[in-house]
């Protein structure tokens, strides 16, 4: 269990630099909703406040990532 409250904490920092490099909108928003948000309600899993991390999957995968990917799309940015 300690090796998880570890590993998880240090993955979303690994994934916060990472996600600063990434040049492509769609790979960025993809990216960030499948490491850091997933491994942010592990955490939160791992507290045992599972309603929370119910909660910020149904906010922010459901609404605010799914805004920011037709906000993407809408403006049809292309990488370079």
């Amino acid at each position: 269990m300690l090796l998880f409250k570890i590993f998880f904490p240090t993955l979303l920092l690994v994934i916060g630099i990472l996600l600063c490099l990434v040049r492509k909108p769609l790979s960025l928003l993809i990216s960030l909703i499948m490491l850091s948000i997933i491994s942010s309600c592990t955490i939160l899993v791992l507290m045992d406040v599972q309603f929370f991390s119910i909660t910020f999957i149904l906010i922010y995968i459901g609404a605010i990532m799914m805004l920011f990917l037709f906000i993407v799309m809408m403006f049809n940015l292309k990488s370079e």
